[in-house]
């Protein structure tokens, strides 16, 4: 009974090791443009975060259209299949884009045009992405640094988008081997911040 229990947890810790990662990118171009970018393992089919922009700040809006103001890279983001929702929140907007496969890679994906020059700080959150899989049929979701609450902070000023942060926030999270969130390490391997560690 002890050998399956230690293959058990040698699997999970293997799984929870070899998770997906990915890791959403911000920045700017100029006063005009808010731009995300992703780098992935994995083959994602969807992925979707919260954009908090400063007070009085808005995406920009086009009547005609009827649409916000994009324009994705049509290299990572090939194809018709692509939707891009854009629906706006008491903050700012809740962004979500899915409807094919972006393959393992990393560069920008998407790029958001501002109504107006902003300073303040923009804040991605509730990132999430979804796992397709090989045959572009899984549904696995997938957090970045493995915690759904991770946020990314844009600093912008009115004269130019000054600042750029890929960083993960290093959130303190703790999992076991099995994937369970806990509040606290104590003996043995556990995963902090999507790393091992063992805890003597």
């Amino acid at each position: 009974m002890k050998k399956i229990f230690t293959l058990m947890a040698a699997f999970a810790l293997t799984l929870a090791v070899n998770a997906q990662k990915a890791t959403l990118g911000v920045g700017g171009e100029g006063t005009d443009w808010v731009v995300v970018s992703l780098e992935n393992d994995f083959n994602c089919g969807a992925f979707g975060f919260k954009l908090d922009l400063p007070e009085g700040a808005k995406l920009a809006f086009d009547e005609e259209e009827e649409d916000y103001v994009y324009e994705r890279n049509t290299e990572r983001l090939s194809g018709k299949k692509w939707t891009v929702d854009v629906k706006e929140t008491a903050t700012g907007y809740s962004i979500n884009i899915f409807g094919s496969t972006v393959k393992g890679n990393e560069g920008e994906l998407i790029r958001f045009k501002l109504a107006n020059p902003i300073t303040g700080t923009a804040t991605f959150k509730d990132i999430n992405f979804t796992d397709v899989g090989e045959d572009g049929k899984g549904t696995t979701s997938v957090y970045m640094n493995n915690d759904k609450t991770t946020t990314l902070p844009l600093e912008l000023k009115a004269d130019a988008i000054n600042s750029i942060s890929a960083e993960q926030t290093k959130s303190g999270v703790i999992y076991n081997v099995a994937g369970q969130r806990v509040s606290k390490a104590q003996k043995g391997i556990f995963i902090v911040d999507g790393k091992k560690v063992a805890v003597k």
